[in-house]
């Protein structure tokens, strides 16, 4: 049974509905039952976020909620990461993607996802392979099993 005043909880429920069953409609309702507890919560944030941006291409919300994730949690590597692939695919920011991707990398240098994203950045936007083949290189060392 899931605790309804779990924001936590709630979140984990709006996640396993969107990934796992598809249900888009109980995933938001589970994300906003959790922004009404702690609208403060960078992992809701972060995850509705990326249900806007992926799923429903809501640009516009999507970058709202990524914002918001980071004025709460300002090196929260799997937001910054996320937001900057918005960023770069969608608004062309490719500056400031880049730039989000580096504060990722140091936020969490151990994590192998921003260095995939800033290597497929560098190789895509910058046509620049040798620095994207070391981005890859190193998301390979650190994670030669689940490199994105």
């Amino acid at each position: 049974e899931i605790d309804p005043q779990s924001c936590v909880a709630l979140c984990n429920l709006g996640t396993l509905l969107q990934d796992a069953k598809k249900d888009h409609k109980g995933a938001i309702k589970m994300f906003q039952k959790a922004l009404q507890i702690n609208p403060l919560h960078t992992a809701t944030l972060g995850n509705y976020a990326t249900l806007c941006h992926d799923v429903l291409k809501d640009y516009d919300q999507a970058q709202l909620l990524y914002r918001q994730a980071l004025a709460v949690e300002p090196s929260h590597c799997t937001t910054l990461v996320n937001y900057a692939q918005l960023l770069r695919e969608v608004q062309g920011k490719v500056d400031e993607a880049e730039r989000l991707l580096y504060q990722a990398n140091a936020a969490d240098p151990t994590d192998a996802l921003p260095y995939c994203a800033l290597g497929n950045l560098l190789r895509d936007s910058r046509k620049d392979n040798t620095g994207a083949r070391k981005a890859f290189e190193r998301a390979y060392e650190l994670d030669p099993h689940n490199v994105h």
